[in-house]
């Protein structure tokens, strides 16, 4: 990732825009990094832009032009379409019923250097909802990320702090149970942690996304997540220096803990399993609500539902990882099975979120609290 520091802030001055271009970063293809950022750069530093720029972040087990990868995304049907730029950079076409163009930044390493970090970006206001779709379909080899609340909070303020820059909160996508609700403001107000944090609390909820802009309205962002950062004007550099490379290392960090889980499976002496905890008992409505989502995601098998208890069987359907769950009073665990990947770990982490968005995981050996 030092590379890519070195990378963005050494290129030169930029081509100042004229009104006859097209506001697409595709409309001349990039030659280099350079040469992308210049693109990026002019159109959303001048705020010509149309729509707002995705950066998309994923980590891969193998080399993209793998063998494996492609067979498993030709039989899942699965567009992508690599043409190499330079050693880091690549022009790349994908998706299932919609496909789309990116280009993919190969961005360094994950700390046990396992897996590589990739950089999605594009100009297509779809861009966000196709990578989901992606990511599921390239099971197990490209995989979703997964940060919290505060880890949101974290990189907006490390921005503040970095840059020495007043910010203005403009929206956010607030999960509660049974409601995601767009919170927004007519006028942006003074970006308030403590604030958004009550607020997020007293409806039992958490951010799942937060806009905010600098008070001199010169730049405007939006984290998620799920590893996505959206930019809607203003300075590709800063974005990419206070904002993507901390989110990288928040990626970084929480994946760490699954990927413990992942690697210990399904040895007994060294199993560890996710345990996720509610503020209050777990309910008999939701845990049937648990159910029939899982039901409709993954192989399953109920082995008892009631009481209130629930115990399931699942087995993925695109990697076949398996795993088994026990729910009951405020816990939920996660059991995972032979042949358990990170992806599958993280998606039903992520929808067991949707239902109950305030659960707090943790990770803890099989045995014992």
């Amino acid at each position: 990732m030092a590379q890519a520091i070195s990378e963005i802030n050494s290129h030169g001055t930029y081509r100042v825009p004229s009104q006859k271009d097209d506001d697409s970063i595709f409309t001349e293809k990039a030659t280099s990094l350079n040469d992308l950022y210049g693109l990026i750069e002019e159109r959303y530093l001048y705020n010509i832009a149309k729509h707002a720029l995705t950066v998309g972040i994923s980590t891969c087990l193998v080399d993209i032009n793998d063998e494996n990868l492609k067979k498993t995304l030709l039989f899942r049907k699965v567009t992508f379409d690599i043409k190499k730029i330079t050693e880091r950079l690549y022009y790349v076409r994908l998706g299932k019923d919609l496909i789309l163009d990116y280009y993919l930044i190969k961005d360094g390493e994950t700390r046990d250097k396992s897996r590589t970090f990739y950089l999605f970006i594009s100009d297509d206001n779809r861009a966000r909802t196709i990578l989901h779709t992606f990511f599921r379909n390239a099971k197990p080899y490209f995989e979703s990320s997964l940060i919290s609340q505060q880890d949101i909070f974290d990189i907006i303020d490390e921005f503040a702090e970095s840059t020495q820059t007043k910010l203005l909160f403009v929206d956010g996508t607030l999960k509660m149970p049974g409601e995601t609700r767009r919170i927004w403001k007519k006028k942006p107000q003074a970006y308030d942690r403590e604030l958004l944090t009550r607020i997020a609390s007293e409806n039992r909820g958490r951010w799942s996304s937060i806009a905010v802009q600098t008070e001199d309205n010169r730049m405007k962002f939006r984290v998620y997540e799920e590893g996505f950062v959206t930019l809607h004007y203003g300075s590709y550099k800063q974005l990419y220096t206070y904002v993507v490379l901390p989110l990288l290392r928040k990626i970084d960090e929480k994946s760490s803990i699954f990927r413990e889980v992942e690697k210990n499976a399904p040895f007994d002496s060294s199993l560890k399993i996710i345990q996720l905890t509610y503020a209050t008992e777990i309910d008999k409505e939701t845990l049937f609500q648990i159910k029939d989502l899982l039901s409709t995601k993954y192989i399953s098998s109920v082995l008892h539902a009631g009481n209130p208890y629930l115990h399931m069987e699942l087995i993925d359907r695109k990697d076949f990882s398996n795993l088994a769950l026990f729910a009951s009073g405020n816990k939920i665990e996660i059991i995972p099975g032979r042949g358990v990947t990170f992806s599958t770990l993280i998606e039903i982490v992520a929808l067991l979120l949707d239902i109950l968005p305030t659960l707090q995981i943790h990770i803890k050996p099989a045995e014992g609290d």
